[in-house]
């Protein structure tokens, strides 16, 4: 379960590091998207589900980076640009902005 929050910036390539502490606890494949209030969440999948079936779906790279998709970067977790907090939500993360 993860709960807590972490600082966190976007680099300009657009990709988000994950924290250790939180990668380790994720599996190998981690689904993007935005949630009903609007913020992105990153949600791992479980290893029976398809990659392929699953736009948003996405390996987590070298130093468990993920790449924010180009049509949820108009999303409210960037409102004060690429500085942002991830908030341990149980079995996801939610990303929200930071000053």
């Amino acid at each position: 379960m993860l709960y807590g929050h972490w600082e966190a910036t976007v680099d300009y390539k657009w990709r988000l590091r994950i924290p250790s502490e939180l990668s380790k606890k994720f599996l190998k494949f981690v689904l993007i998207r935005k949630n009903e209030s609007g913020f992105l969440e990153i949600t791992e999948l479980n290893q029976g589900v398809e990659k392929k079936d699953l736009p948003d779906c996405y390996e987590l790279k070298k130093g468990a980076r993920v790449l924010i998709p180009r049509h949820l970067r108009k999303s409210i977790s960037f409102l004060f640009g690429k500085k942002v907090f991830l908030i341990g939500k149980g079995k996801s993360i939610e990303i929200k902005p930071r000053r």
